[in-house]
């Protein structure tokens, strides 16, 4: 099917040089790159390979010197001053340096930004609230950069650059300095601005292999040029996933894929039942997003991404003795009974953690 919007980005034949003269360098190398509306690539490459002067060229925050670039529609070349200014407050823009106003607290930073923008200022305050709490910035929305941490003020950083609903985002290693949940929550709201319906764009340039399971493409740059340019197929997105977990350590990449390609993908909306207490267990789930609470006779336990459950039926072939509930939409991989005690029989570090989960929820 054909997608009725135009691209976000097009780039045509880019070619880029620093310096002048004997001291000309060529640092980019007849670049071509598309996205598309809702899509999210990275780009990945060594240090100097070109990642993030291709980033500000996209951000209009360099002049295109060969080739074509357009963005959100405009092409750039010839674009005057007030035009360019445009097309920017449509952008979400996240450097390595937070450059936030030091005058101001983190929550004045990120309202400064959305007021240039947002057409209802009066429901702002919750959305900004909402943002930096869940970057885990509830304590520290009121202080000002000088007391936050460098992790902390590119927190702020990226709350600043998503809380416009931006039709494109554009971030230089948005992740490197936050901590495993921020992280998590700025990939969250990645992935819902792409898939929601503003169908937001994003190139990252990062190397935080704790984001790869966001991307729909990667691009890999070398010495300024393309190298590759590859979709991430859902069982690479699987399997990347699967390695982050600690309950698949174990198995080498090899059955990493091959786990992958047993793996469905279901979708639950919040307050959706996935199984009741007396079920027959069919399936071994795995949260990749969102948030399941199990509930037996005797406990409750609320589950995020990378953990699972459903395990205990298939193991003792006795039905479900608890009711699993989607507290939040939720996005699960599955594993057939078949396909889970195959993995169960090679897997020493999946025993481990079945065993920890018996303790930890009675």
């Amino acid at each position: 099917m054909i997608d009725p919007e135009p691209p976000r980005i097009v780039v045509e034949n880019v070619s880029h040089f620093f310096g002048r003269g004997e001291a000309r360098t060529q640092v980019l190398y007849d670049i071509n790159l598309t996205v598309l509306p809702g899509e999210l690539v990275l780009l990945t490459g060594p240090p100097g390979a070109g990642r993030s002067t291709l980033l500000t060229l996209l951000g209009g925050l360099r002049t295109v010197q060969q080739g074509k670039i357009r963005v959100l529609g405009p092409e750039f070349h010839g674009l005057n001053a007030q035009a360019l200014a445009a097309v920017r407050r449509r952008i979400g823009f996240v450097l390595q340096r937070p450059r936030l106003l030091e005058a101001l607290t983190a929550y004045q930073n990120v309202k400064a930004a959305l007021d240039l923008t947002s057409p209802e200022p009066a429901q702002d305050h919750d959305h900004i609230v909402e943002l930096l709490t869940d970057l885990g910035l509830a304590e520290h929305m009121h202080h000002k950069p000088a007391l936050l941490t460098a992790g902390q003020r590119q927190g702020v950083a990226v709350a600043r650059a998503l809380a416009g609903r931006p039709h494109l985002v554009l971030a230089d290693e948005p992740t490197a300095t936050l901590d495993a949940e921020a992280c998590r929550a700025v990939v969250r709201r990645l992935r819902a601005l792409a898939k929601g319906p503003e169908r937001c764009a994003g190139v990252i340039v990062t190397q935080d292999p704790r984001v790869l399971d966001v991307a729909d493409r990667i691009v890999r740059l070398a010495e300024g040029r393309v190298t590759s340019d590859v979709v991430v197929t859902e069982s690479v997105l699987s399997a990347l996933f699967l390695s982050k977990c600690p309950m698949f350590a174990g198995l080498t990449p090899d059955a990493l894929t091959r786990l992958a390609d047993c793996m469905a993908v279901e979708r639950h909306p919040a307050g959706a039942m996935i199984y009741r207490q007396g079920d027959r267990g069919d399936k071994f789930y795995l949260i990749r997003r969102g948030a399941v609470e199990v509930v037996t006779e005797r406990t409750g336990a609320w589950l995020r991404e990378g953990d699972f459950f459903g395990e205990r039926a298939l193991v003792s072939d006795e039905p479900r003795n608890a009711t699993a509930v989607a507290c939040e939409e939720v996005e699960t991989y599955t594993l057939a009974r078949a396909h889970f005690r195959e993995v169960l029989a090679a897997s020493a570090s999946l025993k481990e953690e079945l065993l920890k989960t018996y303790f930890q929820r009675g």
